[in-house]
């Protein structure tokens, strides 16, 4: 599942082998075989490249080496989440966190639906459960840019889809929504947008989601894009916001049952 932005490094064809097998067998214990030796070899290696990390002072120094270290754990990845046998695997979280550091967006959320399917838990140094993970994670990528503006709106949208049912803080859920408002105005750091080229659908949606930022956290700092989009839509037919999750708006939480590396 190798990430168009950053691919790969290629394995050899024996190598890439018994990782497959090992991520096969790495949530079935009863079927103990050679492979688990391959398995502890990527252990191993999530050791070491965890204690380069630790040894790394500089944030953005610390995400260059996760872009490096990423690539090599792919094949095993890959083959996790075919097997889908859905055990718990230090392998799989970690590489969760560490592809959305590296902006391996599209990976991360390969990962977080299979992680989220089977309910696996974070290892206990992030200190958040996967769904506040990824509201956050992926919000704070957007609001600073460190996403690609051309990619937002699909990957904010597929990550409210897949939290939609899952219990987070609302402050959480709250900055998601944020995130998703601006993507639609074209909302990038602190330069304003031109309201006017935005359309009326796209308008209509974005002032649903900063409604819904606001009303989960009066302190999200969407106000004054709120009375902008009033302004802008003055005028306009009301409509339902373009919902691209059937039974309601994206990320809304509506059918939710009740320090890193």
């Amino acid at each position: 599942m190798p990430d168009s932005t950053h691919p790969a490094r290629p394995l050899s064809p024996a190598r890439a082998h018994l990782q497959r097998i090992a991520a096969s067998q790495a949530a079935a214990p009863a079927q103990a075989s050679a492979a688990g030796s391959e398995h502890e070899l990527l252990m191993a290696q999530l050791y070491e490249h965890t204690r380069q990390l630790k040894a790394i002072k500089s944030v953005e120094k610390k995400i260059e080496a996760k872009r490096e270290f990423v690539a090599a754990y792919d094949t095993y990845l890959g083959g996790v989440i075919e097997a889908d046998h859905g055990g718990a695997d230090p392998i799989v979280t970690t590489l969760l966190v560490w592809n959305i550091d590296a902006g391996r967006y599209e990976s991360a959320l390969a990962i977080a639906e299979y992680v989220l399917q089977h309910n696996l838990q974070l290892p206990d140094q992030y200190q958040r459960d996967v769904p506040t993970l990824l509201a956050d994670e992926f919000s704070t990528a957007a609001l600073t840019g460190a996403m690609p503006a051309d990619q937002q709106q699909a990957l904010l949208a597929s990550v409210g889809q897949i939290t939609d049912a899952r219990d987070m803080p609302d402050q959480a859920r709250a900055k998601l929504h944020k995130a998703m408002g601006y993507a639609l105005i074209g909302k990038h750091g602190s330069a304003e947008p031109d309201l006017d080229q935005v359309s009326d659908d796209h308008a209509r949606t974005a002032e649903f989601h900063l409604s819904r930022a606001l009303t989960l956290n009066p302190q999200a700092g969407v106000k004054k894009d709120l009375e902008r989009l009033a302004r802008r839509l003055k005028g306009v037919p009301a409509s339902t916001p373009a919902d691209p999750r059937p039974g309601g708006p994206v990320g809304d939480g509506a059918g939710a049952q009740a320090p890193k590396a």
